[in-house]
């Protein structure tokens, strides 16, 4: 792996001498003129955090925060990470995207700028509210395309009918539905709430259907989901992969289904990247292809597009 050998030997050589700046890295990903690989940009942008957070320091400033972050984004003259504002352009560019895409009445795109934005922001080093806080937005934004792209699928396909009321599924899509409507729904998007609403009708208890998604709170979701060590109440929230039992237990959702993961589970997928995890495939899951093919022995991470190691207990 030559990322990992220039990183090793020390050399502080990376293959990305002409990015000058976060436009000029952002926009090397289409042109592949100074960038060879994803790995090289994560070097660049490692090696330009290291440089930054040492002048920062020498000017007695403290540890670059939120407020931090804001304050750089309203007043360019202000200094911050070359791999924050690599990752603001990326979201601009996924965000001209579904714009062009809802003109056209198309679906939106795939979150690839996201997904190369959260693999940035995940391994940058070190903690602070600001790295948080791109970490959390993106990985909202990348977790309901895919719920919005699964429920739009099985909004028009019959491959799930004779199964879509069994308990994994119908937990899975109702999931789907509440965190959309916790993060997505909006006067702007009558889509969603289209689309949410019919969720509710096909799949909802008589308390979900009366519920106006268009009004909804965080609070008036229904906690679906139990505790596997104490059986407490698992509320969804919009940091939907990090949930909380209300007996303060850290638990894992599945990126693929938005179920949690039960702790006695014998098959899980890792991602080698972010670390997000999924349960392993059976013929009661959730899976979105539900074409009765094979499934291939790998599986991809939906928040960062990388693949997964696959573990047995």
């Amino acid at each position: 792996d030559t990322t990992y050998a220039r990183l090793s030997s020390g050399l502080e050589f990376f293959a990305a001498p002409n990015a000058r700046n976060a436009t000029v890295l952002a926009n090397s990903l289409e042109a592949h003129s100074s960038i060879d690989s994803l790995g090289d940009i994560l070097s660049y942008c490692h090696a330009e955090l290291s440089t930054f957070h040492a002048k920062r320091a020498e000017d007695g400033g403290g540890v670059w925060s939120a407020a931090d972050a804001k304050a750089s984004n309203d007043d360019n003259d202000l200094g911050q990470p070359l791999y924050h504002s690599f990752c603001s352009i990326l979201e601009a560019k996924y965000t001209d995207q579904c714009q062009a895409a809802a003109l056209s009445s198309d679906p939106p795109p795939p979150p690839m700028y996201l997904q190369v934005a959260y693999q940035v922001v995940v391994n940058m080093p070190g903690t602070s509210s600001a790295k948080e806080a791109d970490a959390a937005r993106l990985q909202q934004r990348i977790m309901a395309y895919w719920c919005d792209s699964v429920l739009r699928c099985r909004a028009s396909t019959t491959v799930h009918q004779s199964r879509r009321h069994t308990g994994k599924a119908a937990l899975s899509t109702l999931l789907m539905a509440d965190f959309l409507g916790l993060v997505s729904i909006s006067p702007a998007n009558p889509h969603l709430a289209a689309l949410v609403t019919s969720v509710y009708a096909t799949y909802g208890t008589a308390s979900d259907k009366k519920r106006s998604v268009a009004e909804a709170h965080p609070e008036d979701l229904p906690v679906r989901e139990t505790c596997g060590l104490c059986a407490a109440p698992v509320p969804l929230t919009a940091r939907v992969l990090e949930p909380v039992c209300d007996n303060g237990h850290a638990l894992e959702r599945c990126f693929r289904t938005l179920v949690v993961i039960d702790s006695a589970a014998a098959v899980l997928w890792k991602c080698m990247v972010c670390e997000a995890f999924a349960t392993g495939r059976d013929k009661d899951d959730n899976e979105d292809d539900g074409n009765g093919q094979p499934q291939l022995p790998v599986l991809v991470c939906r928040l960062c597009g990388s693949y997964c190691q696959r573990i047995e207990y």
